[in-house]
């Protein structure tokens, strides 16, 4: 068998040596032509020659039978929905599981899977260029983010401090307020004080003038006094 496909990788060597020879490969959006057996124009050097390729002829038993395909079926959908709860796994290893199994399409299943989780396929450049403006904005968005909660940060430590000054101003009014009325009492007790001195005083004078009455009684007592004598 593989002296078979060996010659038959041969026959198709053969059919691909032409100069400059246009070939169509890939699927669906990723057909494009690729040119076989053609020359650097600047350096001159080979490109593409189908001849120098290093092919080699790999056999290994692939089983094909109805059983085993519906098995493969059921093994990728186990494992699509154990990654169902992971996007990011979802988009990279289930398109992996699929490209690598015996399934016809595959690759086109791998690549709508992709698709469907926003990863871009390789060869889509519209998909790549969404992917990255994407990227971009979900960067830009971040970055915004980060810079609000930095500005927010900001605001609460100047309010902070903003508070902590009024509450200083605050003690500082209250002290001073403390000190007026102690001021204000301290004068009313001088004043006070002052009245009961004046009053002390007062009461002194009173205290040392001579009483009428006993002065008069007195008088009378010299005048009879003198009468008598």
């Amino acid at each position: 068998r593989k002296l078979v496909h060996e010659q038959l990788l041969d026959l198709i060597v053969e059919d691909h040596l032409q100069e400059e020879m246009q070939v169509m490969v890939g699927t669906g959006s990723q057909r494009r032509t690729v040119v076989l057996n053609s020359w650097n124009p600047q350096t001159g050097e080979p490109l593409n020659r189908v001849k120098d390729a290093p092919i080699r002829v790999g056999l290994s038993d692939v089983p094909v039978s109805p059983a085993f395909r519906m098995q493969e079926q059921q093994q990728l959908s186990t494992i699509i929905q154990g990654l169902a709860n992971n996007p990011q796994a979802m988009s990279i290893l289930a398109p992996a599981f699929i490209e690598g199994s015996n399934l016809n399409n595959r690759q086109a299943m791998a690549d709508d899977l992709r698709r469907a989780t926003g990863v871009p396929v390789a060869g889509d450049r519209q998909a790549q260029q969404a992917a990255q403006a994407q990227s971009q904005e979900q960067q830009a968005k971040a970055a915004q983010m980060q810079e609000a909660d930095a500005s927010a940060a900001i605001q609460e430590k100047q309010a902070k401090v903003l508070l902590a000054r009024s509450q200083v101003g605050l003690n500082v009014a209250k002290t001073e307020q403390i000190k007026t009325g102690a001021a204000h009492d301290a004068v009313r007790l001088g004043m006070d004080n002052e009245v009961a001195q004046n009053n002390a005083a007062m009461s002194a004078a009173q205290a040392a003038q001579p009483d009428p009455a006993a002065n008069e009684d007195q008088m009378i007592q010299q005048s009879l006094a003198e009468a008598r004598g």
